[in-house]
């Protein structure tokens, strides 16, 4: 962030929150008007506290009067947001409910996915996931992106249960636990792998909630897609080398067997694909873009091995902001991400 964040304009809460909603845009409500429409959707609206983190609150121009069915909403102004995990952590800190979940401009929950959060984490899980539906499947590079990010919680091929992980972005988190790391939420939040991981390191549990959807549109311009994915192999593997407290000899190792992450990834993906009634219409031509992502993604694992992170964060937060921008012209046209 280039400024330092101004103090939220609270509108009190006239019912108690069970579930913070925190929703991000990098310049108007416009962006998010479509998330926050099947927000108000919810059957626990009422029991939401909406938190819109924007760069000011007179350039949002937001109408208010459409937030009337939350628990309670603030806009929370930070200026120009660089990268979205700091921006999270800020609103984290201030969200007023004991669970805290993350939504995004293009994804899109179901009618009962805050119920089912909040019925979840009342039965003692730390984390929280839904399944996630494809928004966007006229593509194969659409495809391709949703079933490298979202392939283990694919909707329609996953089940009910206790898991190791859920899908990043879209999960919900105890917030007493995520305000436990302190100065290190920001970090874990940038890769929630890491802070999953952590969490159930400490003895709590994750639970996807397969009945629960939410609809994710996915990159498909292919001028952006392969970009996004090296910066998120970067970021993944820099942050996985610091957490791990990785020496240099350990970070040369994986540095030097990264071209050999797609062999290992790609039958795992095949693995997913196997399992989709879609299947006969996904292949062959799901293989090049899924190929290509994954070579770019290893790319970006063998940088982050030997380099650090860079600006891998920042670059990888752009491509999560405004997902219109990052659409083939076909997907803008039919209004997928608006």
């Amino acid at each position: 962030m280039s400024t330092a964040p101004a103090p939220a304009s609270p509108v009190p809460p006239t019912r108690s929150a069970a579930l913070s909603v925190i929703l991000v845009t990098p310049d108007d409500y416009e962006t998010i008007r479509k998330t926050v429409c099947h927000l108000r959707k919810q059957k626990a609206a009422d029991r939401m506290e909406l938190l819109i983190v924007a760069p000011g609150r007179e350039s949002l121009g937001m109408d208010e009067e459409e937030l009337g069915v939350f628990a309670a909403w603030d806009v929370i102004e930070v200026g120009v947001i660089r990268t979205l995990a700091s921006v999270k952590a800020l609103a984290i800190r201030q969200a007023r409910a004991p669970v805290i979940v993350q939504a995004e401009d293009h994804s899109y929950p179901g009618p009962n996915w805050a119920e089912a959060l909040i019925a979840t984490h009342g039965q003692g899980y730390a984390v929280v996931g839904p399944a996630v539906k494809n928004a966007n499947p006229a593509t194969f590079l659409s495809w391709a992106n949703y079933l490298m990010h979202f392939g283990a919680w694919a909707d329609g091929i996953v089940g009910v249960g206790e898991v190791e992980q859920v899908a990043w972005h879209n999960c919900s988190y105890r917030r007493d636990l995520l305000l436990a790391y302190g100065d290190d939420l920001p970090r874990l939040l940038a890769v929630e792998s890491a802070l999953q991981e952590n969490i159930r390191r400490n003895g709590h549990r994750i639970f996807l909630a397969a009945d629960v959807v939410t609809s994710h549109v996915n990159i498909s311009d292919p001028r952006t897609a392969f970009s996004h994915h090296f910066c998120g192999g970067r970021l993944f593997a820099a942050t996985r080398a610091h957490e791990g407290g990785w020496p240099p000899w350990k970070r040369l190792i994986y540095f030097c067997g990264a071209p050999l992450i797609p062999l290992v990834r790609f039958p795992r993906l095949l693995g997913h694909i196997a399992r989709y009634k879609q299947r006969k219409q996904l292949l062959p031509g799901i293989l090049f873009p899924m190929a290509v992502a994954l070579f770019c993604h290893a790319a970006g694992e063998a940088i982050g091995y030997a380099f650090g992170i860079g600006n891998a964060e920042e670059q990888y937060s752009r491509f999560e902001m405004r997902r219109i921008d990052h659409l083939c012209a076909r997907d803008r046209e039919s209004g997928r991400a608006r």
